[in-house]
């Protein structure tokens, strides 16, 4: 399932991407590079579209970077649908 992440969002080293800042369960951060066509917002308004699913540990939000980066996250920083 689509959902939108909270994260912060910046400006990227070329026009068709962005740079993303997401946090994630356990107080750990994860940087990338995203294209621009995947995010909304800027700075901490930002957010990024992931796949969501459930495990038995939690939940996990599959970012849409080239090696599809897999992060802990808790509920409230998706955004509500």
């Amino acid at each position: 399932m689509t959902r939108w992440l909270r994260c912060h969002v910046g400006d990227g080293m070329f026009r068709n991407e962005r740079a993303i800042i997401v946090r994630f369960r356990g107080n750990g951060s994860f940087e990338a590079f995203v294209p621009v066509e995947v995010v909304e917002g800027e700075g901490e308004q930002g957010r990024v579209a992931v796949d969501v699913f459930t495990r038995e540990d939690g939940r996990w939000a599959v970012l849409p970077t080239p090696y599809r980066k897999t992060l802990p996250i808790d509920e409230e920083q998706l955004v509500p649908t």
